[in-house]
């Protein structure tokens, strides 16, 4: 085989090789795309201090949700509490965003029973930040 011939091949190779990771990366998205829609109201309680209410809908997924994290970035957000019980039979803690490390804050709710079922909504998850960002809070990354 000749130098010409074995560069030939050699690209070849290469753009198969490119080609299949590309299509392994466009399967991997469509089966990595989001699986829940998380809605939320944001409602000023004076001051720097807002609360979240969210309601989490199972649209995409074939099993449970059974836990979910919403992060806040510690640049904006300070002193997270839940607002009152989680709804029945889910259980949730607040972190606190640690500017320090930094580390962002979470509200962390976990299924005790039974998660949200394919096709479900289920409300009553809250909490309470002080919000230090310009203008009004926004989603944040869950």
């Amino acid at each position: 085989m000749s130098e010409r011939e074995k560069i030939k091949n050699y690209k070849g190779k290469a753009v198969q090789k490119i080609l299949r990771a590309f299509s392994f990366t466009v399967l991997l998205c469509a089966f990595t795309a989001s699986a829940t829609m998380m809605d939320f109201t944001a409602t000023s309680l004076g001051g720097d201090t807002w609360r979240y209410d969210y309601s989490v809908t199972n649209d995409t997924l074939g099993v449970d949700i059974d836990e979910f994290t919403i992060y806040f970035d510690h640049n904006f957000y300070a002193n997270l509490s839940t607002v009152a019980d989680a709804p029945p039979g889910w259980d949730s803690i607040v972190i606190q965003p640690d500017p320090g490390l930094p580390d962002d804050g979470f509200y962390d709710s976990l299924a005790l029973i039974a998660g949200i079922a394919p096709g479900e909504t289920l409300s009553g998850f809250s909490v309470t930040v002080d919000y230090f960002g310009a203008g009004l809070p926004g989603a944040q990354f869950w």
